[in-house]
């Protein structure tokens, strides 16, 4: 094993560490905040401000896609894609294991997946050509628009507290490892000004955590790059886990507080965010420009967009079986969903 492949391990895990810390306490102070100034439900602050925060990775991914001159704009559609088949398969998953069966309120996720499948079914039709108007786009940028004009109208005089600070690891040896770096973290998350009517802190947060996420990609790749890992493997698992990193952490920390509707709420939200504005906005201007995006590959996004769809359609059954109950059953089977989509990814690319 080579010096540089187990420098980029240590990388990983040293900006992994300090993305959950900013996700697990700081961002969650602000999602407080801004529920208390918008009066959203729990649902619907998870869709709305926990999604913004934790697709700051997939937007600045597609930034460099779309208008780097050397770069490839199918790596950025390619990685929301893969982020968004982890996200509701894995990033779900986890939380279930500490969710002591808690029940999920389908009337309340109803409205996130059938929103996010509506985005995803825009994103097949668009996609069929491999072609992108700015026009199309632009109807993707208007969806959300309007979806996030009704979760602003979806109020509610129930508060809750959403920070939760994160335990030590139990082994004693793992809590001396990860001592220094969990100080280091803290440091970082007590430098960030915490809410007091103020949108600095909140600014701050999230680039922050769009920064050390990107951090924790680029060093997932060179590392599986030294490891000799195929290319596919990178985009569709070690790429997608990596821009997932705020998600897992802030789903937990969310599960820990009996608030799942919300885990459910930022997993979802956070996709149709991604789909319909780190993509469909970011790349209007190109598509603008260009005449059209166009996406190299003919029909292969097509195809991924397909096998996220078809995902889509496995969690619901999934939670159908599992009576709408969180347990580790349940996630299990969400972990089955995602091998089943990363071997159809193999075979139809």
């Amino acid at each position: 094993m080579s010096l540089l492949l187990v420098a980029s391990l240590i990388g990983i895990y040293v900006a992994t560490r300090v993305v959950s810390v900013l996700s697990q306490e700081s961002f969650l102070d602000y999602v407080d905040w801004l529920q208390s100034k918008t009066e959203v439900s729990n649902a619907a602050a998870g869709e709305l401000f926990q999604a913004l925060g934790t697709s700051a990775p997939e937007v600045a991914i597609n930034l460099y896609a779309v208008y780097a001159v050397t770069a490839n704009p199918a790596v950025g559609i390619a990685t929301i894609i893969g982020s968004a088949i982890f996200q509701i398969t894995v990033v779900l998953a986890v939380p279930f294991f500490v969710s002591d069966d808690q029940r999920i309120d389908p009337h309340v996720v109803g409205r996130s997946i059938g929103f996010y499948a509506v985005s995803v079914i825009a994103l097949l039709i668009f996609a069929y050509d491999s072609v992108f108007n700015a026009w199309e786009l632009l109807l993707l940028v208007a969806l959300y628009a309007g979806y996030a004009a009704l979760l602003l109208d979806d109020t509610t005089t129930t508060k809750s507290s959403t920070t939760d600070k994160q335990p030590e690891p139990s082994h004693p040896w793992i809590a001396a490892l990860d001592r220094p770096v969990r100080r280091v973290s803290e440091a970082v998350d007590a430098w960030i000004p915490r809410p007091d009517d103020t949108w600095l802190g909140f600014a701050v947060v999230i680039g922050l955590i769009g920064m050390f996420s990107a951090v924790t990609v680029e060093l997932a790749e060179l590392a599986a790059a030294l490891a000799g890992l195929p290319a596919a493997f990178i985009a569709v698992t070690v790429l997608a886990a990596g821009s997932s990193v705020p998600e897992i952490a802030s789903n937990l920390a969310k599960a820990r507080k009996g608030s799942l509707n919300q885990v459910f709420g930022n997993a979802l939200g956070s996709n149709s965010f991604d789909v319909l504005i780190s993509f469909g906005g970011v790349s209007v201007v190109a598509a603008w420009l260009r005449g059209g995006l166009v996406i190299p590959g003919e029909s292969s996004i097509f195809i991924a967009a397909s096998i996220l769809f078809a995902s889509l359609c496995s969690v619901i059954a999934v939670l159908w079986v599992s009576r709408w109950r969180a347990s580790r059953r349940a996630g299990i089977g969400l972990l089955a969903v995602y091998v089943v989509a990363i071997s159809a990814y193999y075979v139809l690319l």
